[in-house]
């Protein structure tokens, strides 16, 4: 988190991993496993995960390996096997019961899983179980076996290539057919659960071998009947870069914060650049100067796409469109005017050949 105006702080703390504990140890002796599920970056000691069989335990999961933490957790690779003997992969979450945090990070998963769990579409990641143990709370997430979309976006500039625009469209309609999902999402009661993610971003948007988008990561969710305290009016939750003005200016937010993020997004995979590129505190007067549509055309982006995100960008919410499912239209119907057809498999073709690279097939 940091406040618009003051000098941005360092990364959030990850006291889970300065403690002394059992957790923590467990957690140490784990392989950092190859791959993104959870966002983060690939690191130059990743190692293959321990086979079935041979890993400590958390709660009924056994661990395989680690990723690199997030702000509010640790998080692991992990396995459940059934009476059959059938293990089926999960990203576990846990806030450690020794953190001095721990009640607030227990409160960001809690709300996680509530979100995900009233949530079911095939372009949202699956949430699996949530408990709490001896060592913490802990939240199982489906592990989609391939990419996250910011190491891929990081592959393709490092090897000056540029996503391919129709395959970058497709991507973007999945994400918004999930994000239109979680926005109409109604609870039990049959009142709308009022879902707004919040953060948006590449590496939040995972890429399946076989093809599949999915949203994960629903840690900073704005929801009706969240249990973590409301964001403060000043304070950022998300990746500044992928948040509209109107968030970091304080004022109310609607799911159209979303739309925007997502806008940026599909800046981001057709132009091959970041979309606001300043550091530190200099991130928000960028942002709040509003996303530089003249590097579209710079890029050779089409103009009728470019005006698809351009409009989903507007600094003003009322500008942009009104639902994702009308902004994931507006795309599919560039697509079909200009006869790009596209499906799953071409973002397969994509992933298979970025990860065999990555892995050294």
């Amino acid at each position: 988190m940091t406040t618009h105006g003051r000098a941005p702080p360092g990364p959030p703390e990850d006291d889970e991993l300065q403690l002394d504990g059992e957790l923590v140890k467990i957690s140490s002796d784990l392989p950092v496993i190859v791959g993104n599920p959870t966002g983060t970056k690939p690191v130059a000691d990743a190692r293959a995960p321990l086979p079935l069989g041979q890993g400590p335990k958390v709660g009924g999961y056994q661990l395989a390996g680690r990723f690199r933490s997030g702000p509010f957790a640790l998080v692991f690779l992990a396995h459940r096997a059934s009476q059959m003997g059938i293990a089926r992969p999960v990203v576990l979450k846990v806030a450690p019961r020794n953190s001095p945090h721990f009640l607030r990070n227990r409160e960001m998963l809690v709300d996680e899983y509530h979100a995900m769990a009233m949530l079911d579409h095939s372009n949202i990641a699956a949430v699996y179980d949530a408990a709490e143990v001896d060592l913490g709370f802990y939240v199982a997430v489906e592990y989609v076996d391939g990419l996250d979309a910011q190491v891929l976006l990081e592959g393709l500039a490092k090897s000056k290539r540029r996503m391919p625009i129709e395959v970058a469209c497709y991507i973007v309609v999945e994400l918004l057919r999930g994000l239109e999902h979680a926005h109409t999402a109604r609870g039990t009661d049959g009142r709308p659960l009022g879902i707004v993610h919040r953060d948006v971003n590449p590496g939040n948007v995972l890429l399946s071998r076989g093809g599949n988008v999915k949203l994960t990561d629903f840690g900073v969710v704005k929801m009706r009947g969240r249990v973590a305290a409301e964001t403060q009016p000043g304070l950022i939750k998300g990746k500044p870069a992928y948040l509209p003005p109107e968030y970091i200016r304080g004022e109310h937010l609607d799911h159209r914060v979303d739309l925007y993020s997502a806008a940026v997004f599909l800046f981001e995979l057709v132009t091959g650049t970041k979309c606001f590129r300043a550091e530190g505190a200099a991130i928000f007067s960028e942002v709040l100067g509003g996303m530089d549509t003249s590097r579209l055309a710079q890029a050779k982006v089409p103009e009728k796409l470019a005006a698809v995100i351009a409009r989903a960008a507007d600094k003003d919410p009322k500008n942009r469109f009104g639902t994702a499912a009308e902004m994931g239209q507006a795309i599919e119907s560039w697509l079909q005017i200009n006869k790009y057809y596209v499906s799953a498999s071409a973002v397969a073709t994509l992933v298979q050949a970025f990860v065999a690279a990555r892995d050294g097939r």
